[in-house]
């Protein structure tokens, strides 16, 4: 599915890849639901989102801003 949006994707070990686009690079855990760990441009957090909902994702993304503040966005269920 990254591939296809025109991500780099590649195998990082026997079960987990890598996905890397312009503004985030991650590491994909496949445990229910889908992981994702790893760093976001905190400039780019909307093209982020907009990617995940283009991919038709259900997600949670969680980050921490400059200023130490928690932030939650999840998609529509």
């Amino acid at each position: 599915m990254f591939h296809a949006a025109g991500w780099s994707v590649r195998r990082s070990s026997w079960t987990e890849f890598e996905v890397e686009s312009a503004f985030a690079e991650f590491e994909l855990m496949p445990s229910h639901p889908v992981v994702f760990s790893g760093f976001v441009d905190p400039d780019r957090i909307t093209a982020l989102l907009a990617a995940l909902q283009e991919m038709g994702m259900l997600f949670t993304v969680e980050f921490e801003d400059d200023d130490g503040r928690e932030h939650v966005y999840r998609s529509a269920a």
